[in-house]
This record gives C-alpha cells, sequence and structure tokens, in this order.
C-alpha cells in the first residue's frame, strides 16, 4: 500500500483491494538479485570490495509506478481506481 499500488486496484468508489499475487515481494526480489549481479560486476571487473545491497517492499513496488510522479507534477493528474 505505501508505495502507491492499492491507490490503483480495484472499482471507482470502493474500498482499494489486493493484487492478487504478492507483486511487492516478486518486485523486491528481482531488484535484490539485480543488485547482487551488480555488486559482483564491480567485484570482478573493477576490483570492488563488498557493498551492501538495500531493498525495500514500497520501493519496489514505487519503482514500477514511477510514471505517475512526473504525471502529477507536469499535470497534476493523480491516477484513480
Amino acid at each position: 500500500a505505501m508505495g502507491g499500488l492499492r491507490h490503483l486496484t480495484g472499482e471507482p468508489g470502493r474500498v482499494p483491494v489486493r493484487c492478487g499475487i504478492s507483486i511487492g515481494d516478486s518486485l523486491s526480489a528481482m531488484h535484490g538479485a539485480l543488485g547482487v549481479m551488480l555488486a559482483l560486476y564491480h567485484r570482478d571487473a573493477r576490483g570492488g570490495e563488498g557493498q551492501v545491497i538495500d531493498v525495500a517492499l514500497y520501493e519496489s513496488v514505487f519503482n514500477m509506478m514511477e510514471s505517475l510522479v512526473p504525471e502529477y507534477d507536469a499535470f497534476g493528474a493523480v491516477r484513480e481506481r
């Protein structure tokens, strides 16, 4: 919900509904795996040291909804259910 996805799901005038799957978990896993791959690349290609990978559920969901921010900023448009 903090990522904004529940604001868009459901029918107009009714309460928000959950997605059919745990999308936040799946997206966070994808972002975490990408972070691990980039950390390994940094270590192997550039001789870097260890790195910290920080993944949050709401940030992963918000990343997928990032087009809403420029729409609001440019046009004041708030997407609805």
